[in-house]
């Protein structure tokens, strides 16, 4: 319920203010003092509904807003970021490769910088986004360009999801799926992350 009041839909709020214009018009043209102050008071609940809806994050916007940190974080070698942003028990694998790559947020941490510096990773730009949820936990798809000094300037398409749950008030990124790497995917794709020390 609250997602509805907070992540409103653009028409529901220009719907309301439209319906509010038209009361208050007709009201003002049978000079209805009470019929025109009910328009001016949907018009000013349409506006407070619009201020609200945008300066409060749902759980979904929040975890959307910190996907886009994660991915940043690692391009810029942020890894203070990176750290606050993963749980204390996040893990990364592979879809269908068997067993995680890195169990732990230490080796998530140390397999990124490996990486980074193995392919020369130079931005990270994510093209497809989308978030649902189910109760305590929300599911992050998203669709990254990469650019790195391995490929000589050649982009790669990769797919990810990111599982976030919610620990008291904060939401921690808890698992990392690789879905693909460019055309690879499974154990092929797992190929390309460095070995956890």
């Amino acid at each position: 319920m609250s997602d509805l009041l907070l992540d409103v839909p653009w028409w529901m709020i220009a719907g309301l203010a439209g319906l509010g214009a038209f009361v208050f018009v007709s009201g003002n043209r049978r000079q209805e003092t009470k019929v025109r102050n009910a328009g001016v008071a949907i018009v000013a609940m349409a506006i407070a509904w619009a201020v609200l809806s945008y300066y409060v994050d749902t759980p979904v916007e929040m975890t959307s807003r910190r996907s886009r940190e994660f991915v940043k974080s690692v391009v810029d070698k942020n890894w203070p970021v990176t750290t606050s942003i993963l749980d204390p028990a996040a893990s990364l694998s592979v879809l269908d490769s068997g067993n995680a790559v890195y169990t732990t947020r230490d080796q998530i941490l140390d397999g990124a910088k490996q990486a980074v510096d193995r392919y020369g990773l130079k931005s990270a730009t994510i093209f497809s986004l989308g978030a649902r949820r189910d109760d305590s936990l929300i599911t992050v798809d998203l669709d990254i360009i990469s650019d790195q000094d391995a490929t000589m300037g050649r982009q790669i398409n990769t797919s990810w999801q990111f599982e976030w749950q919610q620990t008291g008030d904060d939401w921690r990124l808890l698992r990392i799926t690789c879905l693909k790497i460019g055309n690879e995917q499974g154990n092929a794709a797992r190929q390309q992350f460095p070995q956890a020390r």
